[in-house]
C-alpha cells in the first residue's frame, strides 16, 4: 500500500541554512545598533552629566553649614571649616576646597550664570557649547 507523505515540514538542512544565515547577521545587527547609540549619545550624555552636576551640587548642600551664592560662583562651608566653591573657568565648571585646586563637575560649559531670589531660593542656568540650555531651583 502506498501512504501519501506531506512535503510541508523542516528539514535539518533548511534549519541549519536559517541558523547559518541568522548567525551571519547578527554581527550587522549588532553594529548598526551600535551607530544609531552613537548618533543619539552626545545629547544623552550631556543630559546624564546634567543630572550628574546637580545632584553633587545637592549632596553638597546637604553637609553645608552656610552657602553663600554670588552671581558667577557659589561658596559653601561646611562643618569642618572648608570652603568649597563653585564657578565657571575656561568653559569648565570647577569646585575648589578653600582656593586651592580643583576638581572639574562640568566640560564645555559656554554661561554658568545663578540668580538668587531670596535668602534661600537660587537657580542655576547652563548653557552648554552645543546650546542646551537646563535650569535647576534650589533651596537651602
Amino acid at each position: 500500500m502506498y501512504l501519501l507523505r506531506s512535503q510541508n515540514g523542516f528539514t535539518l538542512l533548511s534549519t541549519l541554512l536559517a541558523l547559518s544565515i541568522l548567525i551571519s547577521l547578527t554581527p550587522m545587527l549588532l553594529t548598526l545598533v551600535k551607530l544609531v547609540v552613537q548618533l543619539d549619545t552626545p545629547y544623552t550624555l550631556s543630559e546624564m552629566e546634567m543630572r550628574q552636576f546637580h545632584y553633587f551640587l545637592a549632596a553638597e548642600m546637604n553637609q553645608a553649614k552656610d552657602i553663600e551664592v554670588q552671581s558667577n560662583s557659589i561658596h559653601i562651608n561646611n562643618f569642618e571649616g572648608e570652603t568649597a566653591t563653585i564657578d565657571l573657568y575656561n568653559k569648565l565648571i570647577r569646585r575648589r576646597v578653600d582656593y586651592s585646586g580643583y576638581e572639574i563637575l562640568l566640560r564645555e560649559v559656554s554661561e554658568f550664570k545663578i540668580q538668587q531670589y531670596n535668602n534661600n531660593l537660587f537657580t542655576i542656568t547652563i548653557i552648554r557649547s552645543d546650546g542646551h540650555e537646563y535650569t535647576k531651583a534650589y533651596v537651602y
